[in-house]
């Protein structure tokens, strides 16, 4: 990028970020380079090329030539008017310009352009690439004159800008009508007028005109030197920017007045861009976060954090952008001297379109007050809760609650006693437990009242029989505790009687029927495999009438696997509980019967087991099996082809010491197990993809794996080696 291009891009993005008008400066194209451009050809068809395919402006005649609205040459791709025979030579010679930088050369053409009316026109192009890397064409009719002079002078007299030019010695040879408005003088006047000499050869400058009313007007002039008329020249565009001056000086004073009360406030007040840049933050927010500055300009808000941390800046922002609005927050401010509590104002900043464009927040310190607010509803939600804990205790709980003297003399209860023993209020009041105990259990608790009061222990809880009003009899559960005053001399006790008459009915009930389900279970458990074992002969007896091999093959897999599952179940049946399998049981029983059914020469193959205790439930044990069943059968019908002989080991336990299950302890954290099983065969193909396999044995490998949510690893060295690692699965909920 040369100078001029530095210089002015560096202006661009200056206007862009005080006043939020780089959309309408990145659009600006200037207008001596147009010029510059079409000067020296006689124009007919005037046209600017974003690329080799699509045109960014079109002079109006172009309508009058192929029949073309203006709005649609400049919005379709021109590439679908041209002559397809055109195209190539049109993309090599413009692509060429572009390659070669060959800026402001002119390069000739000629080909078919096809009219509304389906017609085809013949043009002659004379084409160059502007210093603004956009192509710049003139086209004539093949045999068309060229433009008059007149018609050149009415197309620069319609264009906006003021446009002059100079000879070497600063004397104005050519003026447009904007020029002439511009420096309020007629054409006659203008011309021979000495402007002066432009200090280079290519300049971007601001002048001031003075006007008949004695003000003076901003105008940006952009000069060049060109070629004219066999002579070298400067060429000058002139712009009125008075309002955009008037604009940035109000902008500026507003900005530097409010700069300096952003400057004095002692909040801390910041400006993030839309892509979340921190534009701008006082001084006392630099100084409270420990930020230089002149670094923040641009920094991006990850960077910040580094130093410090919004907790819900990131959310709030988001709820400006959603809202479309302004958001308050209070927001918690972890730096590197502390912790903050900030009352955040999020406002959104708008550019000329009413998109948001920057976020203004001002955070004032609210950690004093935060810190009252804190203790005071930590002080209210402490009375509330012993509140709420009273009267519950005393009102609402569902056992009996009551206060006693010494002598076991009833002094306060709830109404959740009374309804226990069915007595009312006034009888309780006259009343102790001597006189509601059953008489073989009222010594044992006279004997624990004597332990409290010895303080030999803190507490009592005894299962007793109750007497009611009504003579019936309850059981209960009776705790009692001594409260004792600040000298620690007892006072008084506090006791819960619950009622369990029916829960011990209950529980009755439960036995006698906990030993019916356990016999219908294992009867399930029975049918289940009986069944399973009738879809296997079923399945013997279809592949009786098949003659395939393939399908035989299927069927023998599908019978292994149901016997696997009806294994699981015949080991349940069989076990003392019916809520695990002792699956290192199974394993052994489950290999030798696939060993036997798979191989017709079973001394050919030996199996070794290693295995520790491990009991799964049924929701663990299915899947399981039938992957072990995969696995197995895997090794036996492809590692070991005649006469081939080898050995499968099976290897089952918890992955270390530390994660086996102990009954004494509970952990948090599910016991991991390792199932093993490797082969010294042939092996596997090295670039076996599970995922991708046709076969529905791996295919279930790798489903039963996932299942399991366990790993699997495969060991190709010396045979195949599979190892699972898994935790049991929690069964799901059914509906």
């Amino acid at each position: 990028m040369d100078r001029e291009a530095q210089k002015r891009s560096l202006w661009l993005r200056k206007v862009a970020n005080l006043r939020g008008w780089k959309n309408l400066f990145a659009q600006f194209t200037p207008i001596q380079t147009e010029i510059q451009a079409f000067f020296p050809i006689d124009p007919a068809y005037l046209c600017v090329f974003e690329d080799l395919d699509s045109c960014a402006k079109v002079s109006d005649n172009w309508e009058t030539l192929l029949g073309w609205k203006r709005e649609v040459l400049e919005s379709e791709p021109w590439i679908q008017w041209m002559d397809s025979a055109s195209m190539r030579e049109w993309r090599d010679r413009l692509q060429s310009l572009v390659r070669e930088g060959k800026t402001g050369e002119i390069c000739t053409l000629q080909n078919r352009w096809r009219h509304l009316d389906g017609s085809w026109r013949m043009l002659s192009w004379r084409i160059s690439l502007g210093p603004d890397r956009r192509f710049y064409g003139v086209a004539q009719l093949s045999g068309e004159p060229p433009a008059s002079e007149a018609q050149w002078h009415q197309m620069i007299n319609k264009i906006a800008d003021g446009v002059l030019i100079l000879n070497q010695d600063g004397i104005v040879l050519f003026a447009n009508s904007a020029a002439e408005n511009l420096f309020n003088l007629n054409h006659e006047e203008l011309l021979n007028l000495h402007f002066g000499i432009p200090n280079s050869k290519k300049e971007i400058c601001e002048i001031y005109l003075p006007q008949k009313n004695g003000t003076y007007i901003t105008v940006e002039m952009r000069t060049e030197q060109i070629e004219w008329q066999n002579q070298l020249v400067y060429l000058a565009s002139l712009r009125n920017i008075s309002d955009r001056s008037l604009a940035e000086s109000r902008l500026r004073e507003s900005e530097e007045r409010y700069r300096t009360l952003a400057e004095s406030s002692q909040d801390l007040i910041f400006i993030l861009n839309s892509d979340r840049n921190l534009a701008y933050i006082n001084s006392f927010g630099a100084e409270l976060l420990g930020i230089e500055k002149p670094s923040t300009i641009e920094l991006e808000l990850a960077e910040i954090t580094i130093i410090y941390q919004f907790k819900h800046l990131e959310s709030s922002i988001k709820q400006v952008f959603g809202l479309n609005a302004s958001v308050r927050v209070e927001d918690e401010l972890v730096y590197n001297g502390g912790k903050l509590w900030l009352d955040t104002l999020l406002v959104p900043l708008r550019d000329n379109l009413g998109k948001i464009c920057q976020i203004l927040g001002v955070a004032r310190d609210i950690t004093q007050l935060k810190s009252i607010e804190q203790s005071l509803r930590k002080t209210q939600g402490q009375l509330r809760q012993r509140e709420k804990l009273l009267r519950l205790t005393l009102e609402q709980a569902p056992i009996g609650i009551v206060t006693c003297d010494l002598s076991g003399k009833f002094l306060h209860f709830n109404p959740a006693f009374s309804q226990i023993l069915g007595y009312s209020s006034q009888d309780l009041k006259q009343m102790s437990w001597k006189h509601i105990t059953a008489t073989n259990d009222l010594q044992l608790q006279e004997n624990y009242y004597q332990k409290l009061l010895a303080g030999e222990v803190r507490s009592f809880q005894l299962e007793n029989c109750y007497k009611r009003q009504d003579s019936t009899k309850i059981q209960g559960i009776i705790r009692v505790a001594l409260i004792r005053d600040a000298k620690g001399s007892p006072m008084h006790y506090v006791a819960q009687l619950e009622d369990i008459t029916e829960r011990k009915q209950a529980e009755a009930k439960i036995q006698a029927s906990l030993k019916e389900k356990e016999v219908l279970l294992k009867e399930i458990h029975h049918r289940v495999k009986n069944n399973l074992q009738i879809v296997s002969s079923l399945l013997d007896l279809q592949a009786e009438y098949i003659q395939e091999p393939e399908i035989i093959e299927k069927l023998e897999d599908s019978k292994h696997r149901l016997l696997a599952m009806s294994l699981i179940h015949e080991t349940l049946y069989q076990s003392e509980t019916l809520a695990q399998v002792d699956f290192s049981d199974y394993i052994e029983r489950l290999a030798t019967n696939i060993l036997f059914a798979q191989s017709t020469d079973y001394d050919r193959i030996t199996l070794d087991f290693n295995l520790a205790p491990v009991f799964l439930n049924l929701e663990t044990a299915i899947p399981c099996g039938l992957l072990l069943n995969e696995l197995i059968t895997n090794s036996i019908k492809h590692a070991f082809p005649e006469p081939l002989q080898g050995k499968i080991y099976i290897e089952l336990h918890y992955q270390s010491p530390e994660t086996a299950p102990n009954l004494n302890q509970t952990s948090c954290q599910e016991p991991k197990i390792m199932l093993k099983v490797s082969d010294n065969g042939i092996g596997l193909p090295a670039n076996m993809n599970f995922k991708e396999t046709k076969s529905l044995g791996l295919t279930l490998i790798h489903d039963l794996t996932q299942q399991l949510r366990g790993n699997l690893a495969i060991n190709l060295n010396n045979g195949t080696q599979f190892t699972l690692i898994f935790s049991e699965l929690k069964y799901r909920q059914r509906i």
